[in-house]
């Protein structure tokens, strides 16, 4: 099973921590995993989530976003692309913006 896991950031925060916990633990029962972060990679010093994804073997990938409304329409269509590219099984989208954006990402993919 092919599941991506959508999160605004990667930043060590309580949903980021959930994600790694869920998309690592995907990954060792042989579940190919995507992490798809909508904002640019974390700063030095708060990779810990990023480092644990891929020591684990998660795919991470960043939409380099930026948090204001007009930046929506464009991760819509990138979100869209990586749903081309990976053709998850299932999307599990994490906090509020991921998951209204990955409903419009959906309906543009027939999902």
């Amino acid at each position: 099973m092919r599941i991506m896991f959508v999160i605004t950031q990667l930043s060590p925060a309580g949903a980021e921590k959930i994600v790694s916990v869920l998309a690592c633990s995907y990954q060792a029962q042989a579940e190919e995993c995507l992490v798809l972060s909508l904002m640019p990679p974390p700063e030095k010093g708060f990779t810990s989530v990023v480092e644990k994804l891929e020591k684990s073997g998660v795919k991470v990938r960043f939409l380099y976003g930026k948090s204001s409304p007009a930046s929506f329409l464009p991760l819509i269509f990138k979100i869209c692309k990586a749903v081309k590219e990976f053709v998850p099984d299932v999307i599990h989208a994490h906090l509020i913006h991921p998951s209204l954006l990955c409903r419009f990402a959906c309906l543009f993919n027939k999902i």
